[in-house]
């Protein structure tokens, strides 16, 4: 059996398996769910967990993914850097779509790398700015493409692959991984 960390909420519904940057398995459960439960979902889920945790391992090198910071007072050390860093950065590459946004907020989240509003309001998790350059661009575009297309569709890939013509592998190193 694989190892996991088990937290209970109130507010969850169902039972999740995360998988964080570290590899750590984490599985979130109603409160009133049984143990004998989530241990026969963990258990039935394994081959998949362990599949998971070795992508990690490959895509992201170790010293990149312990150095990403984390927790609230991780958030406000970096919180500014980071905006700097991912302000700049979406500057240099907007110029070539030349795309109108409101401004950028840099935010704590935990379940996205980045969004962005109808109103061209663009958030990231502040994590990003550690991450990988071609990762934290893709995200990046990614949310710049939104302010186009507000959607997934064939226009949107095409708007994004522009200036990520590799985006489908980064995509890849980013699916398994948890934000927070």
């Amino acid at each position: 059996m694989i190892p996991y960390t088990l937290r209970r909420s109130t507010r969850t519904r169902t039972v999740r398996i995360t998988i964080r940057r570290t590899g750590e398995v984490v599985v979130s459960a109603p409160v009133g769910v049984p143990q004998i439960f989530i241990t026969a979902y963990v258990a039935r889920m394994q081959k998949w967990i362990a599949s998971k945790v070795a992508l990690i391992e490959k895509r992201l090198p170790r010293d990149k993914v312990s150095a990403v910071p984390s927790g609230r007072r991780d958030f406000m050390l970096h919180k500014e850097e980071a905006l700097r860093i991912l302000s700049e950065r979406t500057k240099e590459l907007n110029q070539s779509y030349q795309f109108s946004y409101t401004k950028i907020v840099v935010r704590n989240q935990k379940t996205r790398w980045g969004s962005c509003s109808r109103h061209g309001v663009i958030n990231f998790n502040y994590r990003l700015a550690s991450m990988p350059d071609e990762v934290r661009d893709y995200v990046i575009v990614h949310e710049l493409c939104h302010l186009k297309q507000f959607n997934h569709s064939k226009n949107f890939w095409d708007l994004v692959r522009q200036t990520v013509p590799d985006y489908k592998e980064i995509k890849k190193k980013l699916k398994g991984l948890t934000v927070g």
